[in-house]
C-alpha cells in the first residue's frame, strides 16, 4: 500500500471538510460579530486545524507524485500550502486573541487575506499540475476543479454576499474557504480510490 496516500489522503479530505463547513458558524454570530466559546472553538477546529490538515494532504500528494508533477507542481505546492497556512494561521490569531481580550486582530486578518491572493496563483499551478499529470481517476475535472477555486469563490463572494447583505460576513468566508474545500475533498478521495486499488491481493 502507498503508505503516504493512505496518512495523507483523509488528512486533505477532513482538512477540506473543516473548510467547506468553516462559514456556516459565521451564521450563528451574524447579529453580534463575535464569537462567544463555542463559536471560537469551531473556528479553531475547522478553520485552523483543518488548514494543519489541508497542509499535510497537498504536500502528500506532491510527495506521492514527486516524477510527474515536475516544476509546475512543485510551485503550486508551495504557493498552495503557504497560502492554506497563512489562512489558517491568520484566523487561528484571531481567535487567540479574541479569546483573551476581546478585540480582533489585524496582523490575523491581514494574513487570511494575503493567502486567499496567493491562493489563486497556487491552485491554479497545481490544478494544471494535476490535470496533465493523470495520475488520479478524473485528473483533468479534478485539476479544472481545483484550478477555479479562488475564481469560483470570488464570484459565490459577490453573489452571496449582496444577498445576504453588507452586515453579514457569510459570502465572505462561503467564498473564501468552501469551494477550496470541496476541491481538496474531491482530490483526497481519489488520492484515496487509488490507493484501495493498488493495495495487493491478500495484502
Amino acid at each position: 500500500m502507498d503508505t503516504t496516500a493512505s496518512r495523507t489522503a483523509p488528512a486533505a479530505i477532513a482538512g477540506g471538510l473543516g473548510w467547506f463547513a468553516f462559514p456556516f458558524g459565521t451564521l450563528a454570530i451574524a447579529d453580534t460579530h463575535v464569537p462567544g466559546p463555542g463559536g471560537l472553538a469551531w473556528f479553531a477546529l475547522t478553520m485552523t486545524a483543518g488548514a494543519a490538515l489541508l497542509v499535510a494532504g497537498i504536500v502528500g500528494l506532491r510527495a506521492r507524485h514527486n516524477h510527474t508533477f515536475g516544476r509546475l507542481g512543485v510551485a503550486g505546492t508551495v504557493l498552495t500550502a503557504l497560502a492554506v497556512a497563512l489562512m489558517g494561521g491568520g484566523v487561528g490569531v484571531e481567535v487567540v486573541t479574541l479569546a483573551t481580550s476581546g478585540e480582533l486582530n489585524a496582523v490575523g486578518h491581514v494574513a487570511t487575506l494575503i493567502g486567499f491572493l496567493l491562493l489563486l496563483p497556487g491552485s491554479i499551478l497545481l490544478g494544471v499540475a494535476v490535470a496533465k499529470a493523470g495520475v488520479l481517476a478524473s485528473a483533468r475535472a479534478l485539476g479544472t476543479t481545483l484550478a477555479l477555486t479562488v475564481p469560483v469563490g470570488i464570484g459565490v463572494a459577490t453573489v452571496v454576499g449582496a444577498l445576504a447583505g453588507p452586515d453579514s460576513d457569510f459570502g465572505f468566508w462561503l467564498g473564501l474557504t468552501a469551494p477550496t474545500g470541496a476541491a481538496w475533498i474531491l482530490l483526497g478521495a481519489a488520492a484515496l480510490r487509488r490507493t484501495g486499488d493498488r493495495v495487493p491481493v491478500g495484502a
